[in-house]
Protein backbone atom coordinates (compact mmCIF):
# COMPACT_ATOMS: atom_id res chain seq x y z
CA UNK A 1 0.00 0.00 0.00
CA UNK A 2 1.58 3.42 -0.87
CA UNK A 3 1.52 6.08 1.30
CA UNK A 4 -0.59 9.43 1.57
CA UNK A 5 1.74 12.05 1.21
CA UNK A 6 -0.54 14.88 0.85
CA UNK A 7 -3.36 16.11 -1.12
CA UNK A 8 -4.38 17.38 -4.21
CA UNK A 9 -6.83 18.12 -7.05
CA UNK A 10 -9.06 15.17 -8.22
CA UNK A 11 -7.80 16.08 -11.68
CA UNK A 12 -3.79 15.99 -10.96
CA UNK A 13 -3.99 12.51 -9.01
CA UNK A 14 -2.45 9.38 -10.38
CA UNK A 15 0.93 7.54 -10.08
CA UNK A 16 4.45 8.44 -11.88
CA UNK A 17 6.69 5.66 -12.35
CA UNK A 18 9.90 6.75 -13.57
CA UNK A 19 13.03 4.22 -15.12
CA UNK A 20 16.48 4.60 -15.57
CA UNK A 21 18.55 1.86 -17.12
CA UNK A 22 21.34 0.93 -14.87
CA UNK A 23 24.31 0.67 -16.99
CA UNK A 24 25.86 -2.33 -14.85
CA UNK A 25 22.93 -4.52 -16.04
CA UNK A 26 21.90 -3.59 -19.38
CA UNK A 27 24.38 -3.66 -22.42
CA UNK A 28 23.03 -0.37 -23.80
CA UNK A 29 21.22 2.08 -22.00
CA UNK A 30 20.10 3.81 -25.10
CA UNK A 31 16.28 3.67 -25.82
CA UNK A 32 15.11 3.36 -29.22
CA UNK A 33 12.05 5.24 -30.03
CA UNK A 34 10.58 3.31 -32.92
CA UNK A 35 10.28 0.09 -30.37
CA UNK A 36 8.71 2.27 -27.82
CA UNK A 37 5.84 3.09 -30.35
CA UNK A 38 5.57 0.04 -31.69
CA UNK A 39 4.37 -1.35 -28.30
CA UNK A 40 2.38 1.69 -27.29
CA UNK A 41 0.43 1.17 -30.35
CA UNK A 42 -0.37 -2.28 -29.53
CA UNK A 43 -1.18 -1.77 -26.22
CA UNK A 44 -3.58 0.47 -27.38
CA UNK A 45 -5.16 -1.65 -29.78
CA UNK A 46 -6.02 -4.22 -27.00
CA UNK A 47 -7.16 -1.29 -24.82
CA UNK A 48 -9.88 0.59 -26.50
CA UNK A 49 -10.43 4.30 -25.35
CA UNK A 50 -6.99 3.52 -22.93
CA UNK A 51 -5.20 7.31 -23.74
CA UNK A 52 -1.23 6.79 -24.54
CA UNK A 53 1.08 9.90 -24.50
CA UNK A 54 4.57 8.71 -26.37
CA UNK A 55 6.71 12.12 -25.75
CA UNK A 56 10.42 12.11 -26.94
CA UNK A 57 12.08 14.99 -24.99
CA UNK A 58 15.13 15.06 -26.87
CA UNK A 59 13.40 15.87 -30.48
CA UNK A 60 9.99 17.48 -28.97
CA UNK A 61 8.01 14.50 -30.76
CA UNK A 62 4.55 13.97 -29.47
CA UNK A 63 2.25 10.92 -30.22
CA UNK A 64 -1.22 10.62 -28.75
CA UNK A 65 -2.19 6.87 -28.81
CA UNK A 66 -5.80 5.99 -28.75
CA UNK A 67 -7.98 3.03 -30.25
CA UNK A 68 -11.87 3.52 -29.95
CA UNK A 69 -12.44 0.48 -31.85
CA UNK A 70 -9.96 -1.66 -30.24
CA UNK A 71 -8.62 -4.92 -31.59
CA UNK A 72 -11.37 -4.15 -34.40
CA UNK A 73 -8.85 -1.32 -35.55
CA UNK A 74 -5.78 -3.54 -34.78
CA UNK A 75 -7.28 -6.67 -37.87
CA UNK A 76 -7.64 -3.56 -40.09
CA UNK A 77 -4.14 -2.17 -39.29
CA UNK A 78 -2.76 -5.19 -40.28
CA UNK A 79 -4.88 -6.03 -43.21
CA UNK A 80 -4.29 -2.47 -44.45
CA UNK A 81 -2.03 -3.83 -47.78
CA UNK A 82 -4.22 -6.63 -48.08
CA UNK A 83 -7.39 -6.98 -50.54
CA UNK A 84 -10.23 -7.89 -48.15
CA UNK A 85 -13.29 -9.72 -49.02
CA UNK A 86 -15.38 -7.35 -46.10
CA UNK A 87 -14.35 -3.99 -45.34
CA UNK A 88 -15.20 -4.54 -41.45
CA UNK A 89 -13.82 -6.93 -39.20
CA UNK A 90 -16.36 -9.58 -37.69
CA UNK A 91 -16.08 -8.66 -34.16
CA UNK A 92 -17.10 -10.47 -30.81
CA UNK A 93 -17.08 -10.12 -27.15
CA UNK A 94 -18.42 -12.41 -25.01
CA UNK A 95 -18.31 -12.90 -20.90
CA UNK A 96 -18.00 -16.02 -18.69
CA UNK A 97 -17.75 -15.65 -14.98
CA UNK A 98 -14.45 -13.82 -14.78
CA UNK A 99 -13.26 -14.29 -18.08
CA UNK A 100 -13.66 -11.69 -20.75
CA UNK A 101 -12.85 -12.68 -24.89
CA UNK A 102 -12.67 -10.40 -27.51
CA UNK A 103 -12.21 -11.54 -31.42
CA UNK A 104 -11.88 -9.54 -34.46
CA UNK A 105 -11.34 -11.61 -37.95
CA UNK A 106 -11.51 -10.58 -41.31
CA UNK A 107 -11.09 -12.76 -44.13
CA UNK A 108 -8.44 -11.37 -47.78
CA UNK A 109 -7.36 -13.09 -50.84
CA UNK A 110 -4.57 -14.37 -49.21
CA UNK A 111 -3.83 -17.82 -48.99
CA UNK A 112 -1.48 -17.69 -45.61
CA UNK A 113 -2.81 -16.91 -42.29
CA UNK A 114 -1.87 -14.62 -39.49
CA UNK A 115 -3.13 -14.88 -36.12
CA UNK A 116 -2.12 -12.89 -33.26
CA UNK A 117 -3.56 -14.07 -29.84
CA UNK A 118 -3.38 -12.60 -26.71
CA UNK A 119 -4.04 -13.69 -23.22
CA UNK A 120 -3.81 -11.02 -20.09
CA UNK A 121 -3.09 -8.59 -22.68
CA UNK A 122 0.21 -10.32 -23.55
CA UNK A 123 1.06 -12.03 -27.12
CA UNK A 124 0.92 -16.07 -27.02
CA UNK A 125 3.02 -16.93 -29.53
CA UNK A 126 2.38 -20.81 -29.67
CA UNK A 127 -1.64 -20.02 -29.41
CA UNK A 128 -2.57 -22.56 -27.08
CA UNK A 129 -5.72 -23.82 -26.36
CA UNK A 130 -6.99 -19.91 -27.31
CA UNK A 131 -6.92 -20.63 -30.92
CA UNK A 132 -7.51 -24.26 -30.84
CA UNK A 133 -10.95 -23.22 -29.44
CA UNK A 134 -11.66 -20.84 -31.45
CA UNK A 135 -11.22 -22.35 -34.69
CA UNK A 136 -12.72 -25.43 -33.39
CA UNK A 137 -15.94 -23.27 -32.40
CA UNK A 138 -15.61 -21.17 -35.64
CA UNK A 139 -15.61 -24.35 -37.77
CA UNK A 140 -18.74 -25.75 -36.05
CA UNK A 141 -20.55 -22.70 -36.31
CA UNK A 142 -19.82 -22.63 -40.34
CA UNK A 143 -20.66 -25.94 -40.63
CA UNK A 144 -24.33 -25.23 -38.81
CA UNK A 145 -24.83 -22.67 -40.92
CA UNK A 146 -23.80 -24.07 -44.22
CA UNK A 147 -26.29 -27.00 -43.44
CA UNK A 148 -29.00 -24.78 -42.95
CA UNK A 149 -28.96 -22.42 -45.77
CA UNK A 150 -26.28 -23.62 -48.33
CA UNK A 151 -26.77 -27.26 -48.54
CA UNK A 152 -30.05 -28.02 -46.41
CA UNK A 153 -30.70 -31.23 -48.34
CA UNK A 154 -26.57 -32.72 -47.44
CA UNK A 155 -27.57 -33.29 -43.82
CA UNK A 156 -23.86 -35.55 -44.01
CA UNK A 157 -22.42 -32.60 -45.66
CA UNK A 158 -19.44 -30.96 -43.35
CA UNK A 159 -15.99 -28.95 -43.43
CA UNK A 160 -13.40 -30.95 -42.80
CA UNK A 161 -11.01 -28.03 -41.64
CA UNK A 162 -11.07 -24.57 -41.89
CA UNK A 163 -8.16 -21.63 -41.33
CA UNK A 164 -9.20 -18.52 -39.96
CA UNK A 165 -6.77 -15.32 -39.39
CA UNK A 166 -5.97 -12.80 -41.86
CA UNK A 167 -6.05 -15.25 -45.02
CA UNK A 168 -8.55 -17.61 -45.69
CA UNK A 169 -7.76 -21.15 -47.65
CA UNK A 170 -10.84 -23.21 -49.21
CA UNK A 171 -11.50 -26.15 -46.85
CA UNK A 172 -12.81 -29.43 -48.23
CA UNK A 173 -16.30 -31.01 -47.51
CA UNK A 174 -17.02 -34.71 -47.60
CA UNK A 175 -20.65 -36.20 -47.97
CA UNK A 176 -21.18 -39.08 -46.07
CA UNK A 177 -21.50 -41.07 -49.71
CA UNK A 178 -17.81 -40.25 -50.01
CA UNK A 179 -18.21 -37.05 -52.64
CA UNK A 180 -15.81 -34.65 -52.24
CA UNK A 181 -16.41 -31.21 -52.14
CA UNK A 182 -14.29 -27.58 -52.59
CA UNK A 183 -15.74 -24.20 -51.40
CA UNK A 184 -14.68 -21.89 -53.89
CA UNK A 185 -16.13 -18.88 -52.40
CA UNK A 186 -16.64 -19.36 -49.01
CA UNK A 187 -17.85 -16.14 -47.05
CA UNK A 188 -17.34 -13.84 -50.10
CA UNK A 189 -18.14 -10.43 -49.17
CA UNK A 190 -20.99 -11.86 -47.18
CA UNK A 191 -21.81 -14.14 -50.09
CA UNK A 192 -23.10 -17.56 -50.56
CA UNK A 193 -20.71 -20.62 -50.60
CA UNK A 194 -20.46 -22.17 -54.32
CA UNK A 195 -19.51 -25.46 -54.06
CA UNK A 196 -18.13 -27.46 -56.91
CA UNK A 197 -18.47 -31.29 -57.03
CA UNK A 198 -15.12 -33.38 -56.86
CA UNK A 199 -16.28 -36.61 -57.15
CA UNK A 200 -18.68 -39.28 -58.98
CA UNK A 201 -22.35 -38.07 -58.36
CA UNK A 202 -24.67 -40.25 -56.78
Amino acid sequence: MLPVIGKCAKSASGTKVTFYPDPEIFETIHFKPEVIKKKLKEIAFLNKNLKLLFKNEMDDEEIVYLEEFGIQSFVRYINRDAIVLHEDPIYIEGKSGDIEVEIAFQYTTNFSEQINPYCNRINVVDGGTLVTGFKTGLTRVMNQYARRTVWPSAESASLRKIFVGQGQKFPNITHGDGRTMRVENLLRGGARCEPTCRGPKQ
